[in-house]
């Protein structure tokens, strides 16, 4: 083969090769820019999934605080349905017994479990607690603020005052007992400097200020034979239709407790 025979071929060569090369170029540029779009796809779709990600995050834990304050207001719902079932049940307890009170009563006034009565004559302390406890009770037992309250409305609705109640120390000086003879606890009802052994004018000196009075939402106490009226106080049961102290009628009432022994007997004075 001449030179130029040969210089044809390795043209032809060279040409062959470059178109090869040419092609893998073309081939590895497609592959790379369709590998570059994959890739750029994948990054998108990871981004996709972690803002989901993070998505998801936050409402799990929107989803938990709400399930929090969800249970928290369960609870809180469940107290207050037992304290509303409480509830309806003392107050159908309490419409019981004021229906048996209206069935029952003549001239007393109910409140929580118990009946009163706010007599209109002036007795002093012996003449007055017969009086209560010949009607099936006796001199009123106060037992909490709110019954404080409850007589001292009744007072003003009556608009008066000076009611004996069964708080007396004619036992012991100074030693201050209900007529069931329990033990006075709460002293914050005495008046102003009470009680006191000072005899107002015309008062006999030598008489013992060892009973009390209702009046002005404050106790006093005061010579036993001193005239005033009184608040009796009663629990009752009611047997066809009639009223019946819970003692007569099998119960536990006033006539259970022990009495305490106010005096021995004297002579009122006016």
């Amino acid at each position: 083969m001449d030179e130029m025979g040969l210089f044809k071929l390795k043209i032809t060569i060279l040409a062959v090769l470059c178109v090869i090369l040419g092609t893998f170029a073309v081939v590895f540029e497609v592959q790379f820019f369709s590998t570059v779009e994959k890739y750029t796809d994948i990054a998108q779709k990871l981004d996709t999934l972690h803002q989901q990600y993070n998505d998801a995050t936050s409402m799990t834990k929107m989803l938990e605080a709400n399930l929090t304050e969800t249970n928290e207001r369960f609870v809180q719902q469940t107290a207050m349905n037992i304290n509303i079932s409480e509830e309806n049940a003392k107050l159908k307890a309490e419409i019981r017994d004021l229906q048996r009170a209206q069935l029952c009563t003549d001239g007393w006034e109910y409140f929580r479990g118990s009946f009163y009565y706010f007599s209109s004559d002036n007795t002093n302390l012996d003449e007055g607690r017969a009086a209560c406890v010949a009607m099936g009770g006796d001199l009123v037992i106060i037992e909490s603020a709110e019954e404080m309250d409850f007589l001292s409305l009744q007072l003003r609705i009556l608009k008066e005052n000076g009611y004996y109640i069964g708080l007396t120390d004619g036992q012991v000086e100074g030693s201050w007992r209900w007529m069931d003879n329990t033990a006075l606890k709460d002293p914050k009802f005495w008046g102003r400097n009470q009680p006191d052994n000072y005899a107002l004018p015309g008062w006999d000196k030598t008489v013992g200020k060892d009973c009390v009075i209702i009046s002005d939402y404050r106790w006093y106490n005061i010579p036993c034979n001193r005239v005033f009226k009184r608040i009796c106080e009663r629990k009752l049961a009611c047997i066809n239709g009639s009223m019946v102290s819970e003692y007569s009628a099998g119960g536990g009432g006033f006539a259970s407790f022990p009495r305490v022994q106010v005096s021995a007997g004297f002579s009122a004075s006016s």
